[in-house]
């Protein structure tokens, strides 16, 4: 998983390994630019370069959603007001986002069939955990986050 950074044009990435969740299927990724709460883009695969294949999505469309099978990008949702939001009609925003889930659901995914609804509200909402990935910064160069203690802690120990 990485959270990579949307603003200061450093590239800044933070990176974890996180056990439990993402494809399974070879090369494959999928990535959102709507993540709280500074909403940078926020990818999680199976490969480096699957990864990059999203996040790289994501930047052409100027946000939304990418998903790459295989090592091709395979689905799209264009969110090109902020990364945030479209000014395309709902029904138009809804039908991409459908057919994302539709080429999803023929992935393998750990913990679910399809693509697991749990990643989508980790990705895309307040995250579920106490430990959060931030992009890193000079007093967190890891950019790894404790959200209750504010405690930092390395990637890899």
């Amino acid at each position: 998983m990485a959270t990579v950074d949307r603003y200061s044009g450093k590239a800044k990435v933070g990176k974890m390994f996180w056990t439990g969740s993402g494809p399974k299927t070879a090369d494959s990724a999928v990535a959102c630019s709507v993540s709280h709460d500074l909403h940078n883009i926020i990818v999680v695969g199976s490969s480096d370069a699957a990864m990059a294949q999203a996040v790289n999505a994501i930047a052409a469309n100027q946000g939304g959603w990418a998903l790459v099978k295989e090592g091709k990008v395979i689905s799209t949702v264009r969110f090109e007001i902020g990364g945030l939001m479209s000014s395309r009609p709902p029904a138009e925003v809804a039908k991409d986002l459908e057919q994302l889930y539709s080429a999803a659901d023929t992935m393998q995914w750990i913990g679910d069939p399809g693509l697991p609804r749990g990643l989508v509200f980790s990705l895309i909402t307040c995250s579920p955990f106490t430990w959060r990935l931030v992009i890193p910064y000079e007093g967190n160069p890891d950019g790894l986050i404790n959200l209750v203690t504010g405690e930092i802690r390395p990637i890899l120990q």
